[in-house]
């Protein structure tokens, strides 16, 4: 299970809609991805709307709430493969490195990851 805020849920569904997994993965694996893409994406709207609910009810700052996801590994895995390394919506928090740490602590089953 991974705790992800609102930023980097709309990072994958953003990244779901574009063609950058079909850049990235090799033509086996798109075909093999792409049937799951539209469930991923769901999932993240579902966790939005979770989130929305949490947010109203906490006053924190947005990138402060978080909601728990449940996707298995191979899910883990191929996010892990079309997230860049660093993405930020304006001036926000860098939520493509945030969300990556995670994805790699997840994976690599690592409790902390050093900071640079």
């Amino acid at each position: 299970m991974l705790s992800l805020n609102r930023d980097e849920l709309v990072l994958i569904a953003y990244l779901l809609t574009r063609p950058a997994p079909s850049e990235t993965l090799d033509s086996s694996d798109y075909n093999r991805w792409a049937s799951d893409w539209l469930d991923i994406k769901l999932d993240c709207f579902e966790y939005l709307e979770e989130w929305n609910r949490k947010f109203e009810s906490e006053n924190k700052k947005p990138h402060e709430v978080e909601v728990e996801v449940d996707w298995p590994e191979r899910v883990l895995a191929f996010l892990a493969t079309i997230v860049p390394p660093t993405w930020h919506w304006g001036e926000g928090p860098d939520c493509g490195y945030s969300l990556m740490s995670k994805l790699t602590r997840s994976l690599r089953g690592k409790a902390r990851m050093m900071e640079f």
